[in-house]
This record gives structure tokens, C-alpha cells and sequence, in this order.
């Protein structure tokens, strides 16, 4: 399985939005020599309330000030699970000098495809590339009864409805923040459910490496788990081979995901 909690945190540092401002690394390579096309980048929290933003660079300009005030290019957002499009607008923002070029929608939902298309005005040139967002999933956390829970025993946590394992990345929190656990490749995917089977002594030993005994730490603290989970669209990643082009296209990191937790007391 992929892990995703280190790119997402890479993610935020290059692009970020804050009470509606968004602030982007402006690193894309000054001019591509080849004649590329554009450069496209949206990672889409479902979590976070619209609007969600997708920067788009013209990679046949430098990024200097004076190249970068406006964009060949118009924008347009398809969703075809309902049939219907619309060109997004562009919000500018200028960030070290440079001004980025963000369009936004107010339009992405849970568990749907769409087709981003973008089109330089002056030509015609089109790239155009579909993904998906996640559905909502119901998560469960199964516990033994509470007279047999020990150290020792399993926790299944299901998610359902899934289509593909790689769809979800776990992480259980102990207390005082220690971070017990990651999502493994061990996992069992049956029609549309996807179980963990957790061996809690493992979450322990990792969470409580400087402890002797991390089952006596677990139970003289408040005994909580958190547990956060990361849903993402089927294609999060999306590879630019995925992308019909005229001409050549560089694509940033592109998709979408949504977060959610649940608390529990393991000894009551």
C-alpha cells in the first residue's frame, strides 16, 4: 500500500490555503523547451469547505513577474457522473513576485468522476485528464468483549462501501499524542469491505518504544485510541501518461481525498 501521510504534509507545503488565501511554491521549472503545454496541480481535500482550488502553470513562460500576470488558458470542469460542465474562474494570487493562477469550483462531491480540461485560448491546444473523488465510508472498529480485552488482542477496523484497498491509509493515536500505528499491507477486501485486523501489542511496542512494559504504560494512561483514517479517490495519484495531451504536459500531484476519526476507551 501506498503510504500518503508524508505526501499529503509535502503537499501542504507546496500549495496551502488559509481563510480563502491560497499560497503556493512557485518551483516549476522556468521554460520547457519541448513546447509544453501546462503544468496542473489540485489536491482536493473533501474534508475542508469549498471552494477547492487547482493551480495551472503555462509551462511555455518563465516564471518572471512580467511573464505571468495573465494565462493562455481557459479551465473546465466535467462531472460525468451527472453529465454537466462548467469553465471555472481564475483567482490570482501572487506569490514571491510571481503571480499563480488558482481556478476554483464550488461543484466537487463524494463519489463521483470528473474531467478536467484545459485549453490554450490562443490555439485551441486542449489537455484533458478524469478522475475520481472518494465516496463516504462507513468505518467500524470491532472489539473484543470487555472482559477479554488484553494487550494481546485483535481490533478489526472495516470500511465499506471500498473498491480498492489502496483507498485507505489508517493511523491510531495513543495517549499523549504517541503515534501507535500506520496502515500495513495485511489487510482481507471482501466484495466491497475492507477489514484491518490489528493486533494491539504491535500498536504498543511502536508507540511505546522507550517502555519496557507498553501494555502497564497503555493501561495507567487514559487507555484512548483515535483513530484516523484517509479515503482517497481511486486514482489520487494520477499518472500523465493517464492524460490525453496535444503536445507534452507536466502534471503535479492531482486528486482527491477526505478525513475522518473515531475515538475509543479500549479498558473501561
Amino acid at each position: 500500500m501506498k503510504k500518503k501521510f508524508l505526501n499529503i504534509a509535502l503537499l501542504s507545503i507546496t500549495c496551502f490555503i488559509v481563510s480563502g488565501v491560497i499560497s503556493c511554491d512557485n518551483t516549476v521549472d522556468a521554460l520547457d523547451k519541448r513546447g509544453a503545454a501546462f503544468s496542473v496541480f489540485g489536491v482536493i481535500n473533501m474534508s475542508d469547505p469549498a471552494p477547492h482550488f487547482f493551480r495551472v502553470d503555462d509551462l511555455t513562460k518563465t516564471l518572471f513577474e512580467e511573464d505571468t500576470p495573465e494565462i493562455d488558458a481557459r479551465v473546465y470542469l466535467k462531472n460525468i457522473t451527472d453529465d454537466w460542465e462548467r469553465e471555472l474562474s481564475d483567482s490570482v494570487v501572487i506569490y514571491d513576485g510571481v503571480y499563480t493562477h488558482n481556478f476554483f469550483s464550488y461543484d466537487i462531491e463524494y463519489g463521483k468522476q470528473y474531467e478536467m480540461n484545459v485549453e490554450r485560448i490562443s490555439t485551441g491546444e486542449r489537455i484533458t485528464g478524469t478522475w475520481n473523488t472518494p465516496s463516504r465510508a462507513n468505518m467500524e472498529i470491532i472489539l473484543p468483549e470487555p472482559e477479554r480485552r488484553t494487550c494481546y488482542s485483535t481490533i478489526d477496523v472495516s470500511f465499506y462501501p471500498i473498491l480498492t484497498a489502496n483507498e485507505i491509509d489508517l493511523r491510531i493515536t495513543l495517549p499523549e499524542g504517541k503515534i501507535g500505528y500506520y496502515t500495513s499491507d495485511e489487510y482481507t477486501l471482501s466484495g466491497d469491505t475492507l477489514t484491518h485486523s490489528i493486533q494491539l501489542i504491535n500498536v504498543l511496542r511502536f508507540g511505546y518504544r522507550l517502555f519496557s512494559d507498553p501494555c502497564m504504560e497503555f493501561e495507567m494512561s487514559a487507555s484512548t485510541m483515535e483513530f484516523d483514517v484517509f479515503h482517497y479517490g481511486s486514482n489520487f495519484f494520477i499518472d500523465k501518461n493517464d492524460w490525453q495531451q496535444e503536445g507534452y504536459i507536466s502534471i503535479g500531484e492531482f486528486g482527491a481525498f477526505y478525513t475522518d476519526q473515531q475515538v475509543i476507551q479500549y479498558f473501561e
